[in-house]
């Protein structure tokens, strides 16, 4: 029996083909990237927390926006409501929205009066004045020691109401930030 070396080379071109196509389904299958997911249920307007996503690895066309677990998700707020295990998308998440509701209060800190480590943009914080008086607020820079190495300086969003007593305790030393 003799055999046709044609014959072969189109087996063997048949193999290859079979191969190839065999890894390119596994790896349409297989091939994922990591994204972020919401843990829990997010509303429209909440400023998103490291507690509230998770990152998980996922198979999706490449015309499906994600947002990848490589940019930084915390700090941006839920544009729409988000279902617990849905992706995140730049269409359901982004910057807050600047509102005229804020006012932006620079806040200066000595050294222990507050959790420097645990503050990011887009924390709830609640500062703490003189006479036990507490302001809600939300973290709008990332801390910074100052030349002196006595103090730390940041941004803080608050309630146009509460933006002058905050200023005033500020002026006078006299503030403490309190993290959840």
């Amino acid at each position: 029996m003799r055999r046709s070396f044609q014959l072969v080379l189109v087996g063997l071109l048949c193999v290859a083909l079979g191969a190839a196509g065999i890894f390119l389904a596994w790896r349409a299958v297989n091939d994922g990237r990591d994204v972020w997911v919401a843990a829990r249920p997010l509303a429209q307007g909440q400023v998103i927390q490291q507690a509230d996503v998770r990152s998980a690895h996922v198979v999706v066309g490449a015309n499906v926006a994600v947002w990848p677990v490589d940019e930084p998700v915390v700090g941006q707020v839920a544009l729409d409501d988000i279902d617990g295990g849905a992706l995140l998308t730049p269409a359901n998440i982004g910057h807050p929205a600047p509102t005229s509701a804020l006012a932006r209060v620079g806040v200066v800190v000595d050294v222990g009066r507050a959790p420097i480590a645990s503050l990011h943009v887009g924390d709830a914080i609640t500062l703490m004045g003189p006479d036990g008086a507490a302001v809600a607020g939300v973290m709008a820079s990332e801390p910074e020691l100052l030349p002196d190495s006595a103090r730390h300086s940041f941004d803080v969003d608050v309630a146009w109401a509460d933006a002058l007593r905050l200023a005033a305790w500020v002026g006078l030393g006299q503030v403490v930030v309190v993290t959840p």
